[in-house]
């Protein structure tokens, strides 16, 4: 084995040493989740869902291809899993 040095970056979590403490943070992935999805120049808003909505799979267009809506729920999942 070879020793490497300090941790930086591991499977999305950014490690930054300060003062000989530890920080741990998810800012480099969530910065590159929003490059990838073309939302890094978005604004947040307040959305309001009217209490009692059923959902169904019928409301709404079908996206063309899910594959990149499931690797963004699975990215936020990761997220809020490993925080």
């Amino acid at each position: 084995m070879k020793d490497l040095g300090n941790i930086h970056y591991l499977l999305g979590v950014e490690a930054n040493y300060v003062n000989g403490t530890l920080y741990l943070s998810h800012t480099k992935y969530i910065t590159d989740l929003l490059l990838r999805t073309q939302f890094q120049d978005a604004k947040p808003i307040n959305s309001h869902v009217p209490a009692g909505r059923k959902l169904s799979r019928y409301d709404g267009d079908p996206l063309p291809d899910v594959s990149m809506y499931r690797s963004i729920v699975g990215v936020v999942q990761y997220i809020i899993f490993t925080r």
